[in-house]
């Protein structure tokens, strides 16, 4: 008999959730606990689902299709993009790694030893130092509230939930990934790194001259150049866009080519979550955003008088770090 085709719905899941009728979404809740299994962190409280990270999207698309097979993986990854969204950081060449282990280690190297030799002479030793950045999860939280009205989603609000669920929870990790104190339960970010290159500039909106120093300074430490990305807040673009190489030279420090913005022919990637004023420039591939086991959702219905109100919060849990095998690779530049 053939497999009934079933998409994975997230509007199902909460909505059943909301209303008591668990039932209506056993589907959603069945696979969330083989999530759990497979990997990794089950549900933290009663109320509480897994829900598929990238991997389990990637594994399902990737394996030949039976009954239903490309609809329910094509659902899954749409519920996924949106609960582990994609980050401007990792648009810029951060790598993103998803584990079902407590803890990760990142090897670290130390630059090796290299020597031309003369003939019956012994290689120098092996200079090479390996240490490891040692990553443990953080709980990332995002929260979104439901009145009493949009408890229960219709299909077509789905897309719309999936959404502000992206922005919410992109937001959250961007912010940490780029400002996380790494104290308080947080990241450490990148703007606090320590062995990170620093550049101080004359003033808010810098000169030609002083991003020309920010690249000398990850070129010094044998960054690959071809690798680098600026990463940069919207309103600093905007000043770039309207600064002038020199004075009176008509030519922009910000440029546009090959469809993307550009200083020094070096991609520029804008966002919200770092801080007007910092620029960074670096090769963001040394940067690991590393996700432990699947995201879950817990929904409450009840604390703070919500059972009279009627209003229910959706609270997405993504446990979290961000590491750096190379801080030198990392420039800052700020006022």
């Amino acid at each position: 008999m053939a497999t009934k085709q079933r998409p994975y719905q997230f509007g199902r899941l909460l909505t059943s959730t909301i209303l008591g009728r668990e039932s209506d979404s056993y589907w959603e809740a069945g696979l969330g606990e083989s999530f759990a299994a497979r990997y990794g962190h089950p549900a933290f409280v009663g109320t509480g689902f897994c829900l598929p990270p990238r991997v389990a999207a990637r594994d399902l698309l990737t394996t030949p299709a039976s009954a239903a097979g490309d609809l329910v993986g094509e659902s899954i990854a749409t519920v996924a993009a949106s609960v582990r969204p994609t980050l401007v950081l990792e648009q810029a060449g951060m790598r993103v790694i998803e584990t079902a282990g407590d803890f990760y280690h990142l090897p670290r190297f130390t630059a090796a030893a290299a020597a031309f030799i003369a003939e019956n002479t012994a290689v120098p030793s092996l200079g090479t130092g390996v240490t490891t950045v040692d990553l443990s999860p953080k709980i990332a939280g995002a929260r979104l509230a439901f009145s009493r009205r949009l408890s229960v989603l219709a299909d077509g609000v789905e897309q719309a939930v999936l959404a502000e669920v992206s922005l919410a929870v992109s937001s959250l990790i961007e912010k940490a990934a780029l400002q996380g104190s790494g104290t308080s339960s947080e990241p450490l970010g990148v703007l606090n790194l320590p062995g990170r290159k620093i550049k101080t500039l004359s003033s808010a909106t810098p000169t030609f001259t002083e991003l020309s120093d920010m690249l000398e300074l990850v070129g010094d430490a044998n960054t690959d150049l071809r690798k680098l990305a600026w990463v940069l807040h919207p309103s600093d673009l905007r000043d770039l866009l309207i600064a002038e190489k020199t004075a009176s030279s008509g030519e922009m420090i910000l440029t546009f080519a090959e469809g993307q913005y550009r200083i020094f022919g070096v991609p520029v990637y804008a966002t919200t979550s770092t801080v007007e004023g910092k620029y960074i420039l670096g090769d963001l591939s040394t940067l690991a955003l590393v996700f432990f086991g699947s995201p879950q959702v817990i929904v409450d219905k009840y604390s703070g008088g919500k059972s009279t109100t009627g209003q229910t919060d959706v609270i997405i849990l993504n446990l979290v770090d961000v590491g750096c095998t190379n801080q030198n690779a990392i420039c800052v530049g700020s006022a």
